[in-house]
């Protein structure tokens, strides 16, 4: 069901020829050449949420423009308020923003239309450990870290309850490594001190 809904959602975002370019050059690397192909894309084909969902997604991993995968990821939203992608989007977008409160309030929304509450602690806890690796606040960089090392724990204890599927399983190991990079740094700044 998964697999098909994959497949659906990216025959749906690409399929109209300014955006099957824009994956194209994503796909090579190409970051600008994909943002204008995508920019195209979007006059081609306004009302594809998924279109806008793969720009935002691209915008969020591959360059700094967390205000415009926003955007788009808003749009993406308010085109299919079931389009997960987009919900994660958001959440993301404002994470990237170092704004957890709505980042959190996104993040939520995605166990309600079908993403697992391991997904959920783990993308918190992402968050957490990212701004506060980039935080010069040290003070709130230990405080973020403590807050993610318990979501991340929580997956721990969640996950012993349930079958382990491949994507849940991706999601322990995610857990564990952000877990031991989070007590590592948070050790680090407390040798510092």
């Amino acid at each position: 069901m998964e697999k098909s809904y994959k497949t659906d959602r990216v025959s749906e975002a690409f399929r109209s020829e300014y955006a099957r370019f824009a994956k194209s050059h994503t796909d090579r690397g190409e970051i600008d050449k994909a943002i204008e192909m995508y920019e195209l894309a979007l006059v081609d084909d306004p009302i594809n949420s998924y279109l806008y969902d793969r720009y935002a997604w691209l915008l969020i991993n591959k360059t700094n423009n967390f205000e415009k995968a926003l955007f788009l990821s808003e749009k993406a939203f308010e085109l299919d308020q079931n389009n997960i992608d987009a919900m994660v989007n958001v959440a993301l977008s404002y994470y990237k923003l170092k704004n957890i409160k709505k980042g959190d309030e996104f993040i939520e929304l995605c166990v309600k239309k079908g993403r697992s509450e391991s997904f959920v602690f783990l993308r918190k806890g992402i968050a957490r450990y990212q701004i506060a690796k980039n935080s010069s606040d040290n003070k709130y960089a230990v405080s973020l870290y403590n807050e993610a090392i318990k979501f991340f724990n929580k997956i721990g204890y969640n996950t012993k309850s349930e079958a382990i599927t491949g994507y849940e399983a991706k999601i322990r190991d995610d857990a564990v490594r952000y877990h031991n990079l989070s007590l590592k740094r948070l050790n680090d700044m407390k040798f510092k001190n």
